[in-house]
């Protein structure tokens, strides 16, 4: 590997909810996050995970990338709860009942 190359990182999500006042949902299958560090203490995070409604009327796909700094100092023992980002959602329904 070349001295400056930059190593992609990545892990499997095999389980997450969106709950709310009007959504319950669950991981319909495994999703992905590309993460790319960067040595400055930035990096650019690549999410793509899917989603069904607890009725099984909808399927939701959620992406987010944007770029994220880590703080060395956590926030209530949560350094991820500290970290400053600024990212871009996209979410797409399919709703099978319409």
């Amino acid at each position: 590997m070349a001295r400056n190359q930059i190593r992609r990182q990545w892990w499997q999500m095999t389980r997450a909810t969106l709950d709310g006042p009007d959504i319950h949902a669950v991981s319909a299958m495994p999703g992905i996050d590309w993460f790319t560090p960067y040595p400055n203490g930035y990096g650019r995070p690549h999410v793509r995970l899917p989603f069904h409604t607890s009725d099984g009327g909808a399927l939701i796909l959620l992406e987010y990338q944007g770029i994220v700094h880590a703080s060395d100092v956590p926030l209530n023992g949560n350094v991820w709860a500290a970290m400053k980002s600024n990212i871009a959602p996209s979410i797409v329904i399919v709703d099978r009942r319409t």
